[in-house]
């Protein structure tokens, strides 16, 4: 690892990313390097740009979806070998190293060990960020309604809002063998939705679709930013002995973590099933642009930087 990593940062609240350089700290006893592959970025990272939460430190390297091979450990180090592919997601606001100015848009990144989740050889590194980022908040639910378990076979479950989050929400209710609705304003995402797992689709702004499934849902998953008051306009859909889970909006709150079991069962589950996010792939060079994407909503679905800094 280099003295001085390369890296992309904001100077100022809200800023375009900037070339930019930080000091390496030495490498502690639980520490290890990691050179940086892919990072993907989202929504945390642009309220984080903004300083939205109020705790943003600049310069500020944004990138909060961490993929990467570890080249140096430090002496305590356990469970982990130098070349193995590891996650790190970083959480603004969590805590002192998350809030402060190194994120994933760098060439190489340090961590304490015990925050990585080590990636199964059989999901590509640029699709593993937003798996390890996203999966949980939709992979989450779905798992604890099924009753620990990733089987829902005899079941309906609604996935509300095909984007970044709603388009993973399909594939794992798919795969663990739900009857799945995808349910959109407008017809535009239907064959996608049913490419990716959907057996119905559902165009919420036809009233004689709403009405045709009336009644029919066991659960519905909410993956959209809108207020929640808007369960009124979906409620006909459930049973009376349905139930349903709102993702919660990432704008609301600096997010909580998963815990580590949790997240790895949900990529090993991923890897088996090859669940995957659609992504559009961006170079450092071009980031400002994927921000852009970000902040308009026209990026489909998840953008994600190559490393190319060194």
């Amino acid at each position: 690892m280099p003295d001085n990593v390369p890296a992309m940062a904001a100077i100022l609240p809200k800023a375009e990313l900037v070339p930019y350089s930080y000091t390496a700290k030495p490498l502690g006893s639980l520490d290890v390097y990691i050179r940086v592959t892919f990072a993907g970025i989202g929504a945390r990272d642009i309220h984080l740009i903004d300083n939205d939460w109020g705790n943003s430190q600049y310069p500020l390297v944004p990138g909060h979806e961490v993929i990467g091979h570890i080249i140096a450990m430090g002496a305590d180090v356990k469970g982990f070998r130098v070349g193995d592919v590891v996650g790190l997601n970083l959480f603004p606001g969590r805590d002192k190293e998350s809030a402060s100015c190194h994120g994933g848009l760098s060439a190489f990144i340090q961590s304490d060990f015990r925050r990585l989740i080590r990636i199964p050889e059989e999901i590509c590194e640029k699709f593993a960020g937003p798996l390890i980022g996203g999966g949980p908040a939709v992979a989450g639910p779905l798992y604890d309604f099924a009753g620990d378990n990733w089987n829902l076979k005899g079941k309906s479950i609604g996935i509300i809002g095909i984007g970044g989050l709603g388009h993973l929400a399909i594939q794992f209710a798919s795969v663990m063998g739900a009857e799945t609705y995808a349910i959109s304003r407008g017809a535009g995402k239907r064959l996608f939705s049913e490419e990716i797992g959907a057996n119905i689709f559902i165009n919420s702004t036809d009233p004689e679709r709403m009405t045709a499934h009336a009644g029919k849902l066991d659960y519905l998953l909410f993956c959209t930013r809108t207020d929640k008051a808007v369960i009124n306009d979906y409620e006909g859909l459930l049973h009376p002995e349905s139930s349903y889970h709102w993702v919660d909006n990432p704008s609301m709150s600096a997010p909580e973590n998963s815990s580590k079991l949790q997240l790895r069962d949900m990529l090993e589950f991923a890897a088996e099933h090859n669940i995957k996010p659609l992504i559009e792939e961006f170079s450092h060079q071009t980031v400002n642009d994927a921000i852009s994407k970000i902040r308009d909503g026209s990026v489909r679905f998840r953008a994600v930087l190559k490393n190319d800094l060194v």
